[in-house]
């Protein structure tokens, strides 16, 4: 994949657990800030779930950006904002090419 397919802005997010308040409490978990890239996104069609005993529509799909030691920290408890819509890390970064150069995640829209 060439540089000018990276034609979707990528931002990473991970929960802040330790969150506390002006007094110390523990407050509501945060999200911070993890990593910003230039990303290709793939929408994938068609899936559908049982939840619940009823088929429920799910929107998923693939995120490919360029493999660094920033994007190999990102995990399946982390999300992404991308296309104006946050997304769920489904499963971490996987290689996709055997130079290496490339890192493949899949994404589940959170409704």
């Amino acid at each position: 994949m060439d540089a000018g397919r990276l034609r979707h802005r990528a931002a990473f997010a991970r929960r802040n657990e330790d969150a506390r308040d002006g007094m110390g409490n523990p407050a509501p978990a945060t999200w911070a800030p993890l990593l910003t890239v230039w990303a290709n996104f793939r929408e994938t069609l068609g899936r559908e779930a049982l939840a619940a005993g009823r088929m429920e529509g799910r929107r998923t799909g693939t995120l490919r950006l360029r493999n660094s030691a920033a994007a190999r920290g990102i995990t399946a408890a982390d999300r992404v904002t991308l296309l104006n819509a946050t997304w769920e890390v489904v499963s971490p970064p996987a290689h996709v090419d055997e130079a290496g150069a490339w890192l493949e995640l899949r994404l589940e829209w959170l409704a």
